[in-house]
């Protein structure tokens, strides 16, 4: 006995034709003829009583076809669910950046496809204002940024996890003589040109440097 059997008992228990069951089935009259006799020897039952008028089930008949009927529609449950979990499994999960996460991105995206190797994973670079409002246009599904409790408060809809704490940091040439320097103070940064990565985060945060040139 096979799935296609129990799909052809009902058909044929429905329309009650061998003819007509073959036509809605796609297959020839032989083969579906054939079928019920195998499986009508299988189980050692008359499943339908043929004639002029048509293929009648038998008493037996008529309680497998219902058996028949209510297997197929658990089989058809099984194979919807099977696809729903096929589905989340494949895919493009995007993902924006700004420059910082990188080395933990690749870490994270290396593990997904370790453990969903269908999944598509796409990784964007841009501001954290960018970032945020394609998160919230649907446009990404994660986004990695720099942010505060100010973001938090403003953005109620989005879900924020803090995955490391920040701090600002100088890189210097090794022959300037900040690098000299065991701890460089907010003074000492006056008169220095310094170039910052262009987020309206990252220059909110520089505010507090006012009295300091910045090339963005």
């Amino acid at each position: 006995m096979n799935i296609e059997q129990l799909k052809y008992m009902v058909e044929i228990g429905k329309t009650g034709s061998l003819k007509e069951a073959a036509d809605n089935l796609h297959i020839t009259l032989p083969a579906l003829s054939q079928s019920i006799k195998n499986l009508e020897k299988e189980l050692n039952i008359i499943i339908f009583h043929r004639s002029r008028r048509g293929s009648i089930p038998t008493e037996e008949g008529h309680r497998l076809i219902e058996k028949a009927n209510s297997a197929l529609l658990k089989i058809q449950e099984f194979m919807d669910e099977a696809e729903a979990y096929t589905n989340t499994m494949n895919g493009e999960i995007k993902i924006a950046t700004y420059p910082g996460p990188m080395e933990l991105l690749v870490h994270l995206i290396t593990e997904i496809k370790r453990e969903y190797p269908n999944i598509k994973a796409s990784v964007y670079e841009n501001s954290t204002e960018y970032i945020i409002e394609k998160v919230l246009d649907g446009e990404v599904d994660v986004g990695f940024i720099t942010y505060t409790e100010k973001e938090e408060k403003k953005y109620r809809n989005l879900v924020f996890k803090k995955l490391l704490d920040g701090h600002m940091v100088a890189a210097v040439n090794k022959k300037s003589p900040l690098a000299k320097q065991t701890l460089i103070t907010e003074e000492m940064l006056i008169n220095q040109p310094i170039v910052l990565y262009n987020d309206k985060y990252i220059q909110e945060f520089m505010k507090g440097f006012s009295s300091l040139p910045c090339d963005i």
